[in-house]
């Protein structure tokens, strides 16, 4: 292999930890603030997806497409909360 199959490019790298955050971030709101969680697994997916057009690193789009489950989940669980509290949607 050449050595310039080994590069790895800055764009691919910072899109993937962008989301590889994104992810966490999201985790860590999806109990109390689902809301917010879909908001941040929304963000993900779009940069996973986005990331993946625009650099061409096609596993980015696996984890974008991925991000959009979570995303549905916690719209599910904000909408489920604020029926039973009785808030309006």
């Amino acid at each position: 292999m050449s050595r310039e199959a080994h590069q790895e490019d800055p764009l691919a790298v910072g899109a993937g930890l962008a989301s590889v955050l994104l992810f966490a971030a999201g985790s860590l709101f999806s109990l109390h603030r689902p809301l917010v969680a879909a908001s941040i697994f929304g963000v993900a997916g779009l940069t996973g997806l986005l990331g993946a057009l625009v650099v061409g690193f096609s596993d980015l789009a696996i984890w974008g497409g991925l991000a959009l489950v979570p995303t549905a989940m916690s719209l599910v669980d904000a909408r489920r909360s604020q029926e039973r509290s009785g808030r309006p949607a």
